[in-house]
């Protein structure tokens, strides 16, 4: 239970941090607009008609009171151009410049550098101007404009205060026509008016951590809840396990005084057999409540086992259960394989699983072949038949708990399901591997490698 909540932390810190990450991401994109915008209307207001309208071509000669008068080349005649004189601004030398192009652009440029050179810039007009178009693009948003040289030097500022606990944006923009001046504008955003602009960002970011937040939630009580009921039933069942050891000591109990009283000789090795099986018994369940303790390790209790006599003994406890069933059983051993290292009881039950399913899912006559192999440090075992065989379609679930085979066209066999899902999980905890191939009509093949 502590790592399932160790990860449904872990699923919400990553929902936070993505949730963060793309909320992060819209903020800088609209700064980014923001900053768009501030750099058109900064253009906007150098450029704008009303700086040449304000006197910057006639407030340093009021009676001459000169004309601007633009026309196209292509609308005049070649006398006509000749008889025109004055300054001359050639468009393809200006292309080099970094300035804003543009007939009237150039005229405003070339009417700023004189400003520049002989007055001050009118601050005032641009102010007003940029404060138009800021008031109307960005409310409730402060700024400072500063006329520099190209040294950094602040020359003339508008003098007003910015809030400087708000979002900063700086645009920088050149004017005349040599670029040794610049205006530079420094405007402060609150932060809330961005948020404001995210809102409905922010309210379905919102909605989907609380929908996540309650699935996750959710899950873990479901995961809890199920954890319980699992914890119940395996209660009950080591209960149960636990509660057959009684009824088979007193049943070997029984066969063992009635062995000591029998006399005919062809009874004696029937009670000896029933008490083996008793003992076997009573061992398997020693080991799966050994296995299902809580909060313990699984132990592997390895010895010393003659594996051939292992597998012949597996088969005639195996026959008993089938006593009208004809069937041959061989042991191939071609490397002389005898004594092996591992865990009996669990091995034996494998095996008899193995050997029981050869014999109910086939008919009479099958051949049951068991081989023994070694390679490196490890041995198979493999168990084949000649009995049905799987279908294709089952054999992907099959060792799944509770799942049965119905074979083509043959009678339901009685079981739970739980043969393979046994042999499984017994082999994985020998630290083993278990495969299996098959054909239906032909056979299987089912092989235990152990270390």
């Amino acid at each position: 239970m502590n790592r399932t909540i160790l990860i449904s932390a872990i699923g919400i810190l990553a929902l936070l941090l993505s949730q963060a990450y793309w909320l992060t991401n819209m903020y800088l994109d609209k700064i980014a607009q923001y900053t768009d915008l501030i750099d058109k209307s900064l253009s906007y207001s150098i450029d704008n008609e009303l700086i040449l309208q304000s006197g910057l071509f006639g407030e340093y000669n009021r009676t001459n009171k000169p004309k601007l008068i633009i026309k196209s080349a292509d609308e005049m005649t070649p006398e006509e151009i000749k008889s025109y004189k004055g300054d001359t601004i050639v468009l393809e030398s200006d292309s080099s410049s970094h300035t804003r192009k543009g007939i009237s652009t150039l005229f405003a440029q070339s009417s700023i550098d004189f400003f520049l050179k002989e007055h001050s810039f009118p601050m005032t007009v641009l102010d007003s101007i940029f404060k138009n178009e800021i008031q109307k693009n960005i409310p409730h948003a402060t700024y400072q404009l500063k006329l520099c040289s190209r040294k950094e030097q602040t020359i003339d500022s508008n003098h007003r205060i910015y809030k400087e606990n708000q979002q900063i944006i700086t645009i920088t923009h050149p004017i005349g026509t040599k670029e040794e001046f610049y205006i530079q504008a420094i405007v402060a955003i609150p932060p809330q008016q961005i948020f404001l602009h995210l809102f409905y960002a922010l309210i379905v970011s919102f909605l989907m951590t609380i929908i996540i937040l309650y699935c996750l939630y959710y899950q873990l009580i479901v995961i809890r809840n199920t954890r319980k009921r699992l914890l119940q039933q395996q209660q009950a069942i080591h209960t149960a396990i636990h509660d057959l050891k009684a009824p088979l000591n007193a049943a070997y109990s029984i066969l063992d005084f009635i062995a000591l009283k029998e006399t005919d000789n062809n009874r004696k090795p029937l009670l000896q057999t029933g008490k083996m099986q008793i003992r076997k018994l009573t061992g398997i369940i020693e080991s799966i409540l050994n296995v299902h303790k809580e909060r313990q390790n699984i132990e592997i209790k390895k010895t010393q086992v003659f594996l051939p006599e292992l597998i012949e003994e597996a088969n005639r406890e195996i026959a008993l259960l089938f006593p009208g069933k004809k069937y041959r059983f061989e042991l191939n051993n071609p490397t002389s394989i005898r004594y092996i290292h591992t865990d009996p009881i669990r091995l034996e039950r494998c095996l008899r699983n193995l050997l029981e399913n050869a014999l109910k899912y086939s008919d009479d006559n099958v051949k049951i072949t068991v081989s023994l192999s070694k390679h490196d440090n490890r041995f198979s075992i493999a168990i084949q038949d000649t009995g049905w065989g799987i279908p294709i379609k089952a054999q992907k679930k099959l060792g799944k708990q509770f799942y049965r085979v119905q074979a083509t066209g043959k009678e339901v066999q009685p079981g739970y399901g739980l043969g393979l899902c046994s042999v499984k999980q017994l082999v994985k905890e020998m630290d083993g591997s278990f495969t299996f191939r098959s054909t239906e009509g032909t056979g299987s093949v089912f092989v235990i490698t152990l270390p």
